[in-house]
């Protein structure tokens, strides 16, 4: 699909980052109303604790927020891609606009992370 439009796979891949926005966002609320019992003093692994730096007595919740947080990220970012012209010179305003999305896109992601759902 890339080779086809750069554009409509940033898009596309934008949407799914989108939707596992949602699921993470539901699964946290299904935690926080006992309804995934078996997630609810889950320990979060050791690889996911380095990876995101979560404190060492992090629960599965606290990997749910990050992955979160994360996929939001990655939302943004190919929504940016998605809107650029593949056939335009790479001027120094787009690396400007890409460097504010992302600094947007990790605002948010902090915003989700400290959202209690």
């Amino acid at each position: 699909m890339y080779l086809i439009s750069s554009s409509c796979a940033h898009r596309f891949v934008g949407y799914l980052e989108e939707e596992a926005v949602k699921t993470y966002t539901h699964c946290i609320k299904e935690l926080d109303e006992g309804k995934l019992p078996h997630w609810t003093n889950l320990n979060a692994p050791q690889d996911a604790i380095k990876y995101w730096g979560l404190d060492q007595n992090a629960k599965f919740r606290d990997v749910l927020i990050a992955v979160r947080a994360d996929e939001c990220m990655h939302r943004e970012v190919n929504h940016h891609f998605a809107d650029i012209n593949p056939e335009s010179p790479v001027e120094q305003e787009k690396v400007t606009q890409l460097e504010n999305c992302i600094g947007e896109a990790e605002r948010l992601a902090q915003q989700l992370s400290l959202i209690h759902i």
